[in-house]
């Protein structure tokens, strides 16, 4: 608008300064006239043509102004539209890699579970004793029986004897040391059930007569320990045998002796000093006691002494030819001479 004022008051002026010109010229009145009257219209023009132009303008500006935001907002509008659509494309195309699709876990189904075997029967029986040796040394003797039975009641093996430890207060060391190697036997004569218990029970299990189930014969598996003590030494003897019927189907045999002074296991080799001798002079003694007259000195292995009490007598232990055990009841002062210095003290007390 200040722009169309400034162009109206120049019209003005240069019509003013037209009209004095005018005055002052001798002009053809013609002339003048269409002078005049074309400057009025240039100056018509000037007012009008310039605000027409100006609406003009304004009206065409307007409408381009439009149309460019319009094209820019399309523009925004397909730019956020295509930006969506990627966005919805890389959503969809990253959800497709990294979201995992769970495998239905198939439901295991449960392993049906063998109905259990009946559980073994083991009728037990035991009674406890002790025997005082001497102060603060005391044997405890366990007499036992034990069976196993099957689901059918049918006594497969029985496992009967006794079995000893010692009991020692003020020397805990020697008990233990003892009671190890007794303990240890009956542990093996205890295996021994227990593998007989197992070949009876696949045995059982074979298909079988009738007849023959009524006539089973079980196994027998015995474990015994016979002492003595002559006031130092205390003398086993350790055995478990397997029967079946009057059948013998395993034996076993050991000896010990242990200096309960000191706890050590008393071995031949070190109560020895004339092996020969000492061969000799138990060989006879255990032949003399046999029926055979074929025995001599020399029929004998596993010679050992059992001490029975603090006196002179002890007994002799050996194995025959055959097998079979002899005893025989011996002086210790016939068999001194063949004895170190240490067996002595043990055996005869000097």
């Amino acid at each position: 608008m200040k722009r169309m004022s400034e162009r109206t008051m120049t019209a003005i002026a240069v019509l003013l300064m037209a009209s004095v010109m005018v005055a002052s010229c001798n002009i053809n009145p013609d002339k003048a006239g269409d002078a005049f009257r074309h400057l009025g219209e240039n100056l018509d023009n000037a007012v009008n043509g310039t605000e027409e132009t100006i609406q003009e303008t304004v009206a065409e500006t307007e409408p381009t102004v439009s149309e460019e935001t319009e094209e820019t907002e399309e523009t925004v509008e397909t730019v956020e539209t295509e930006a969506s659509e990627t966005t919805e494309q890389s959503s969809s195309a990253s959800g497709s890699t990294l979201t995992l699709v769970p495998t239905p876990t198939p439901t295991p189904e449960p392993t049906p579970t063998p109905a259990p075997e009946p559980a073994s029967e083991r009728v037990d029986f035991s009674e406890l004793t002790e025997d005082e040796l001497r102060d603060g040394t005391v044997v405890e003797i366990e007499d036992f029986e034990e069976s196993f039975v099957n689901e059918d009641e049918v006594t497969l093996v029985s496992f009967t004897g006794n079995r000893i430890l010692i009991s020692q207060e003020d020397s805990p060391y020697i008990q233990t040391s003892v009671n190890l190697i007794l303990d240890g036997f009956y542990l093996e004569a205890e295996g021994v059930y227990n593998r007989y218990t197992a070949e009876a029970q696949a045995e059982y299990a074979l298909p079988v007569e009738e007849e023959a189930e009524a006539v089973y014969s079980p196994y027998a598996v015995s474990c015994n320990y016979d002492y003595g003590y002559n006031g130092r030494v205390l003398s086993v003897i350790m055995t478990y045998g397997v029967t079946r019927g009057d059948e013998t189907v395993a034996e076993h045999r050991e000896y010990v002796s242990f200096d309960m002074y000191t706890g050590q296991y008393i071995t031949t080799a070190a109560v020895v000093e004339d092996y020969e001798l000492f061969r000799t002079t138990c060989g006879n003694t255990l032949a003399f006691a046999t029926e055979n007259e074929e025995d001599n000195a020399d029929s004998f292995t596993d010679i050992f002494i059992f001490v029975e009490g603090s006196g002179n007598g002890v007994y002799v232990y050996g194995t025959a030819a055959d097998g079979t055990v002899v005893r025989a009841l011996a002086d210790i002062e016939n068999i001194a001479p063949a004895l170190n210095r240490y067996g002595n003290i043990l055996y005869t007390n000097r």
